[in-house]
């Protein structure tokens, strides 16, 4: 009797388990549409759960890295480095429960600055050392400058989808232009 209630109980979960919705899928960075493999998503909807164990996402039939934590309406995502570029679908799987397709389209790059504020738009975040560069204090020629770029496509060799670019350091360099004139890119 004890096997038959366990059972019910499991079944009457699967049963009751809500079908996750996705509403929205933009560049975590901006808020944008502009997608590509690599890139960090935001997945926005409802019934995704809160435990990033239970949430599985596929690109195109390719798993993408779920990030944590999971919110019931949001998700972060590593696109998938070997998902095809074009049209595709983007599915959330919670507890074995899958939504519907999502449509998407990934370009082969989606670059993007990051910004000095949250919004996702406005000045890029520059820094000269540590002090950042703005209208009132400005970079000039031959200052060494930092900033950082989401959405420049695949590395060489690839990097796996779930590892920081980062650790793969023979990816190759994006050219740079400053008032049209070619940049040195260092990392």
């Amino acid at each position: 009797m004890l096997k038959i209630t366990a059972v019910l109980l499991a079944l009457s979960a699967t049963a009751f388990a809500q079908t996750p919705t996705i509403t929205a899928v933009v560049n975590a960075s901006n808020y944008g549409p502009p997608l590509c493999p690599g890139l960090l998503a935001t997945i926005y909807g409802s019934n995704f759960g809160t435990v990033a164990a239970n949430v599985s996402v596929s690109v195109g039939g390719k798993p993408a890295y779920v990030g944590s934590p999971v919110l019931a309406t949001q998700i972060l995502v590593e696109i998938p480095f070997e998902a095809s570029t074009g049209p595709t679908t983007l599915t959330v799987n919670v507890g074995g429960v899958a939504s519907a397709p999502f449509n998407i389209t990934l370009n082969a790059v989606s670059p993007y600055f990051l910004v000095q504020n949250a919004s996702g738009g406005g000045l890029a975040s520059v820094y000269e050392g540590s002090t950042p560069v703005t209208l009132t204090a400005p970079a000039h020629p031959l200052d060494t400058v930092t900033t950082y770029a989401v959405g420049l496509g695949p590395t060489t060799p690839p990097t796996a989808t779930g590892l920081a670019t980062a650790t793969n350091s023979l990816s190759p360099l994006p050219t740079l232009t400053v008032g049209g004139v070619a940049a040195n890119v260092a990392f």
